[in-house]
C-alpha cells in the first residue's frame, strides 16, 4: 500500500503546485506590457470584432501578451470565456486584440502564499487517508465475528 500512496502524494502536490493560486490585478490597458499574464474583459464591440478569431459572444481572454504594435496587443490564449459562462481552450493561439476592444485588463500572478497554503492542505488532507488506508489492514483479530453462531 505504502508503494501506492507516495506516488499519489507526489502526483497530488505537484499538481497543485502547479495549478496555483492567483491573484489578480486592475491595471489600465496602456500598461500591459509583453510577458504578462493576462485577463482581458471584452468590450461588446470588441467581442463582435473579434468573433472570427475567438468565436462568438466571448467576454474574456486569458493568455500572455507576446507582443505589441502600432493595431495592439498579440496575446498567446490559453482560454476564452463565453458570455454563457462556457469556457473554450485554444490551445496558445496568438490573436491580434486591439486596445479599443478592451473593457478592463487584469494582470495575472501567482499568488505565493495562497498557494502554498493550498498545497500543505491537500498534502495534509492526503496523508491523512493514507494513514487511514495504512491502519485498516493492521488490525488484530482472531476469532469469529461476534454472534456467528460458531
Amino acid at each position: 500500500m505504502k508503494r501506492v500512496v507516495a506516488p499519489l502524494l507526489s502526483a497530488l502536490y505537484a499538481s497543485t503546485l502547479c495549478a496555483g493560486c492567483h491573484s489578480y490585478s486592475t491595471v489600465a490597458v496602456g500598461n500591459v506590457t509583453n510577458g504578462n499574464d493576462v485577463v482581458l474583459t471584452l468590450t461588446d464591440a470588441g467581442a463582435t470584432a473579434l468573433a472570427s478569431s475567438v468565436g462568438q459572444h466571448v467576454t474574456t481572454i486569458d493568455g500572455t501578451v507576446v507582443g505589441q504594435d502600432s493595431a495592439g496587443f498579440r496575446i498567446r490564449v490559453r482560454e476564452v470565456v463565453h458570455a454563457n459562462g462556457v469556457s473554450d481552450f485554444l490551445h496558445d493561439e496568438v490573436v491580434s486584440v486591439p486596445p479599443s476592444a478592451v473593457a478592463t485588463a487584469q494582470l495575472k500572478r501567482i499568488d505565493v502564499t495562497r498557494s502554498v497554503i493550498a498545497a500543505a492542505v491537500v498534502v495534509a488532507g492526503a496523508a491523512a487517508v493514507a494513514r487511514g488506508a495504512s491502519n485498516s489492514g493492521t488490525a488484530s483479530g482472531g476469532g469469529s465475528p461476534s454472534g456467528s453462531g460458531n
